[in-house]
């Protein structure tokens, strides 16, 4: 025993206090949150609370995104478990099934998108209840404003179309958005931002949403309550290949660590479907995605990385290796966001050292990373690699440029370049600016192909097809006379059909 240990005798303790939170700690709350990381986070409630179905409702206001609201069939709660929901680590007994980990998810999702979380809810039969915690409150006393039951009652009434049960939690006074004048602006980040929930949510819950356990859709809800057209998440299993890179696999490895077995599946993606949107997951380097996929009650904590057991490296990129941790939780730490995982130092080493165990035709873990830059290095002999191009930067829609960067590798040096409206000559239809880094369309034609918009990422696709036709004339330092005669055909042509189908479009006769 040493002095910092103190002793061992029965007046050593002489009282014990409980140390409630400061309130200054809110202000670090959720700040490792993402929009789509805090709605999965709600996700996870509403799956927790048996909900069949979760409806992410995106509140807009002239435009631009006012405020988001989570609406599920689930059980609710009554006034303790409300209670309990908004106290910071407000744990309750999670089963083994539950997503649900901290007792901080609900309050660090909301704040690290919104200054101010509602909650409405309410059990089959039970009455309404409401809270909602303000981040100003918060950060002064932790206090937390009760409203009345009318007024729960008005709200769930509207949000959960008079269904007997269900909770609705509402996220105000967004930090998320565009917040300035143009509602093209607005439109155009809101549009992203549901995209990368979407993505997000389809991976993070693709085998739940596969099983058909739960639904989740996202929505849009004007000023008006006018209700678009809900968009369903669908599945992206980052195992979804069609055939394995290398026949054996996928292959299951056993490592023995803390008195038990842990079995960890080990694939190896064919190298022709690299462009496939379950391997390129929100187009993250190849560093990133390969490596290790933690799940804990079919729900996806970490995708990729090794976690200690191995080295991320681009011969590996087509290594997966996806692992359970249900009943790990003492050698697999999850971090409070649930978008990684920590192993512990015997669990790492356990699983370098893993093997299928099948005598002669055992496979160790070492041995199935060399298979896995074994395929890589095969494909590279015998494939064609395609073309690299000039990277497209401002004027092209994020959806053109995702579908590039599936398709094509970028020009490692080459500066990217915009497209960009400006008025031209009559008949001309573009203009190559090498200096200013610009492909130039012509303002006289922009109605023809964008009618009544003027984003910046308008006409997605005439701009995606003069980046095939004209990607190419902004690399060399020379711009040789054999591309100069090929843009003036190009100029002819397309300019003659412009003001062929500007003729057309005014009532014009073709001569």
């Amino acid at each position: 025993m040493t002095e910092l240990e103190g002793g061992t005798q029965g007046d050593e303790v002489v009282d014990r206090i409980v140390l409630t939170p400061d309130p200054a700690f809110v202000k670090s709350l959720g700040t490792h949150h993402t929009l789509e990381s805090a709605m999965a986070d709600l996700v996870d409630n509403s799956i927790d609370a048996r909900a069949t179905t979760v409806s992410i409702r995106f509140i807009t206001s002239q435009g631009h995104l006012a405020g988001i609201v989570v609406v599920d069939d689930g059980d609710g709660m009554d006034n303790t478990d409300v209670d309990r929901a908004m106290r910071l680590g407000g744990r309750r007994d999670y089963a083994a099934s539950d997503l649900g980990h901290f007792g901080v998810g609900l309050k660090a999702a909301a704040l690290g998108v919104a200054n101010v979380l509602t909650v409405w809810s309410r059990r089959y039969g039970g009455p309404p209840v409401g809270r909602r915690l303000k981040r100003v409150d918060m950060q002064r006393d932790y206090s937390c404003d009760v409203l009345s039951p009318a007024a729960a009652e008005r709200a769930l009434s509207h949000a959960l179309d008079d269904g007997a049960h269900g909770t609705a939690v509402a996220l105000t006074e967004l930090k998320e958005g565009v917040h300035g004048a143009s509602r093209v602006e607005g439109a155009m980040w809101l549009s992203n931002a549901q995209h990368r929930v979407r993505q997000h949510l389809g991976l993070v819950y693709h085998r739940i949403l596969a099983a058909n356990r739960v639904v989740v859709e996202l929505v849009e809800v004007d000023d008006d309550g006018n209700i678009g057209v809900p968009t369903p998440v669908r599945p992206i299993d980052p195992f979804g290949y069609p055939l394995s890179g290398r026949p054996g696999f996928p292959k299951q490895l056993h490592a023995a660590v803390a008195g038990t077995t842990v079995t960890v599946t080990c694939h190896i993606w064919p190298p022709r479907y690299e462009n496939n949107t379950a391997f390129r997951l929100q187009q993250k380097a190849v560093e990133e995605t390969q490596g290790f996929y933690v799940y804990r009650a079919d729900r996806l904590l970490q995708a990729g990385g090794w976690n200690n057991v191995a080295n991320a490296n681009s011969l590996r990129r087509l290594a997966r290796v996806s692992i359970d941790s249900d009943g790990l939780d003492e050698l697999v730490q999850l971090n409070p966001e649930k978008n990684g995982t920590q192993f512990s130092s015997t669990l790492s080493y356990a699983l370098a050292k893993a093997t299928s165990g099948l005598a002669n035709d055992a496979v160790t873990f070492e041995e199935y990373l060399s298979a896995a830059e074994g395929v890589v290095v095969e494909s590279k002999r015998r494939t064609h690699r395609r073309k690299p191009v000039v990277k497209p930067d401002r004027g092209f829609a994020d959806g053109v440029r995702r579908a590039i960067a599936e398709e094509l590798e970028y020009h490692p040096d080459e500066e990217p370049f915009d497209v960009r409206w400006k008025r031209l000559g009559t008949g001309d239809f573009f203009e190559i600016d090498r200096e200013a880094r610009t492909l130039w369309l012509n303002l006289r034609y922009r109605d023809l192909f964008s009618p009544g918009q003027r984003g910046l990422n308008d006409a997605p696709v005439i701009k995606a097809l003069m980046f095939l036709l004209a990607q190419d004339h902004f690399t060399g330092v020379q711009y040789s006379s054999t591309k100069r005669d090929e843009a003036s055909i190009w100029q002819a042509v397309l300019g003659a059909a412009a003001e062929e189908e500007k003729s057309r479009r005014n009532g014009g006769e073709s001569k």
